[in-house]
C-alpha cells in the first residue's frame, strides 16, 4: 500500500460576494436569473453550517445498508456594509421615493449567493449556492467613543434550498483540482451566471 503526503493549500480569508435574483421560472420549473450580478467586497466573515442524516434500512432482522441524506446548508454572512436596495428585496419590502415599507406578510425573493475563497500560492475556489432566502437578519449600532469609528456591520442568515430535481444545492470550482497546464476560469467568467459553471469546459 503506497503513502501518499498531501498538503492541501490553506484558506487565507474570503474574497467578494455576489448576489444575483431569480425572473419567473421556464418551462419545466427551469431556474432563470437577471442578467445583472451584484458584486460586493464587502464580506467580514461567513460560516457555513452543514447537516447530514442518516437512516438506517433493515432486511432479515439487521442493518442492511444506511442512506444518508444532506441537508442544504445556512450561511451566516456578516457584512460591512449591505446594498439598501438588494436588501429590501431579499427581504420582499416595498421601495417608493426613499421609503420603505415592511409587513408581517413580506416575503422576499429567491436569489443567487456567490463568495470567492481565496487560497495560499495564488488558488482559488469560487462557490455558488444558485436558490437561496433571507431567513433573518441581525443589525447592531453602537456610538462612536475614544478609540474611535466603531463598524457597524450586520448579519444574514441566508438558507440554501435544492435548484433542481436531482437535488444538487452548490456549484463550486477549485483551481487546486486543476490538471498542470490547464487554465483557470477567471472570477468574472465563473460568477457571471449562477448556472454557467457546470456548463463549461476550461
Amino acid at each position: 500500500m503506497a503513502i501518499n503526503n498531501v498538503k492541501p493549500m490553506r484558506r487565507v480569508g474570503v474574497g467578494a460576494q455576489y448576489l444575483c435574483f431569480h425572473t419567473e421560472p421556464g418551462e419545466g420549473g427551469v431556474l432563470n436569473f437577471e442578467t445583472d450580478v451584484s458584486k460586493m467586497k464587502t464580506v467580514a466573515s461567513i460560516e457555513t453550517s452543514e447537516e447530514s442524516s442518516t437512516e438506517p434500512v433493515y432486511g432479515s432482522n439487521e442493518v442492511y445498508e444506511t442512506d444518508v441524506s444532506n441537508e442544504p446548508p445556512t450561511l451566516a454572512v456578516e457584512s460591512l456594509a449591505f446594498p439598501p436596495l438588494l436588501l429590501a428585496r431579499m427581504r420582499g419590502s416595498k421601495v417608493k421615493n426613499g421609503f420603505v415599507t415592511r409587513n408581517t406578510y413580506d416575503e422576499g425573493e429567491y436569489f443567487a449567493y456567490g463568495v470567492t475563497y481565496p487560497k495560499k500560492s495564488g488558488k482559488v475556489k469560487y462557490v455558488w449556492y444558485p436558490k437561496c432566502k433571507l431567513v433573518s437578519m441581525t443589525d447592531a449600532a453602537q456610538t462612536k467613543d475614544k478609540s474611535g469609528p466603531n463598524t457597524q456591520n450586520t448579519k444574514a442568515t441566508i438558507q440554501v434550498e435544492t435548484f433542481n430535481d436531482a437535488g444538487d444545492f452548490q456549484i463550486e470550482y477549485d483551481t487546486e483540482l486543476l490538471s498542470d497546464g490547464a487554465t483557470a476560469i477567471t472570477e468574472d467568467k465563473f460568477y457571471e451566471n449562477p448556472l454557467l459553471a457546470p456548463l463549461t469546459n476550461a
